[in-house]
C-alpha cells in the first residue's frame, strides 16, 4: 500500500497540477502563458487549460468512478473547441460533479458550468459572481471560400450552444411550462437585442443556469436544485 503524499507534495499537486486527489477537487482557472500578470486581460479557456483539466478528470475517474468530484471554476471566455472538450469530458464522467463558479461564468465558462446540469450534478455560484451568455465572436483569415466555410460551420456551433442553454433552463422558474421552442426563441431574442446578456447570481438561479448560491462551506446552498 502506497503512503499518502506529504503536505508539500499535496500543495504542489494543487498549485502545479490543479488537483487534490484526496478530497477529489480540481481547479479550472486561466493562466497567462509566459506572462507575469493578468494586466493584459484574463486569458480564458485555451489549449493548455483543456489538457490539464481533462487529464485530471480521467485521473479521478480511474481513482473512483462513483465518488463525487468538486470543480472550482474561475475563468472567463475562451476558445470554443477547448471549452467543449472540457464540457464533453465532464458530461461523460460517471461520478457526480459539483461545479462552483467564482467571479463570473461568462461566454465559454458559462457553457462549462452547464456540464453539471445533469440529474446527479450541481451548479453553484458565489454570492457576488455573475452569469453572462452571448453568441460570441468569430475571426478568420484566408481565402474567401475558406472564410465562408468557417462562417457556415460556426452556425452549427451556434446551434449547439443554444441547445445546451435550452436543455439547462428547461423547467426553471422563469421558463416553467414553456416549450423548448419557446425557450430557444426567448434566449435568442435576448442575445440579439442585448449582445451580452448579464445575470446576477440570483437571476442565474431563477433562469435555470445554476442550481444554488454558496452561503458557507461546505456546500450549503441558498437554493436547492430546481429539477429532480
Amino acid at each position: 500500500m502506497s503512503e499518502p503524499p506529504k503536505v508539500d507534495e499535496r500543495i504542489d499537486l494543487v498549485h502545479e497540477h490543479w488537483i487534490d486527489p484526496d478530497s477529489r477537487e480540481l481547479w479550472i482557472h486561466s493562466v497567462n502563458i509566459g506572462e507575469s500578470s493578468c494586466e493584459e486581460g484574463e486569458p480564458g479557456v485555451e489549449y493548455n487549460m483543456a489538457i490539464k483539466v481533462i487529464k485530471n478528470l480521467h485521473y479521478l475517474r480511474k481513482q473512483s468512478s462513483r465518488a463525487s468530484v468538486t470543480i472550482h471554476l474561475h475563468s472567463g471566455g475562451g476558445y470554443w473547441q477547448e471549452g467543449m472538450a472540457i464540457y464533453d469530458t465532464i458530461r461523460l464522467m460517471s461520478y457526480p460533479v459539483t461545479i462552483i463558479s467564482y467571479t463570473q461564468a461568462e461566454s465559454m465558462s458559462s457553457i462549462i458550468l452547464q456540464a453539471a446540469a445533469g440529474p446527479q450534478d450541481t451548479r453553484l455560484l458565489m454570492p457576488h459572481s455573475y452569469f453572462m451568455f452571448h453568441y460570441g465572436e468569430i475571426s478568420s483569415t484566408g481565402s474567401l471560400s475558406a472564410v465562408e466555410s468557417e462562417i457556415e460551420f460556426s452556425k452549427t456551433q451556434k446551434k449547439d450552444m443554444v441547445d445546451i442553454y435550452v436543455d439547462a433552463v428547461t423547467g426553471s422558474p422563469k421558463f416553467k411550462n414553456k416549450t423548448s421552442t419557446q425557450i430557444r426563441k426567448s434566449l435568442e431574442n435576448c442575445m440579439e437585442k442585448n449582445g451580452d446578456v448579464y445575470l446576477t447570481a440570483e437571476q442565474a438561479v431563477e433562469w435555470g443556469f445554476a442550481d444554488g448560491i454558496i452561503e458557507s462551506w461546505p456546500d450549503h446552498c441558498k437554493w436547492r436544485k430546481i429539477k429532480n
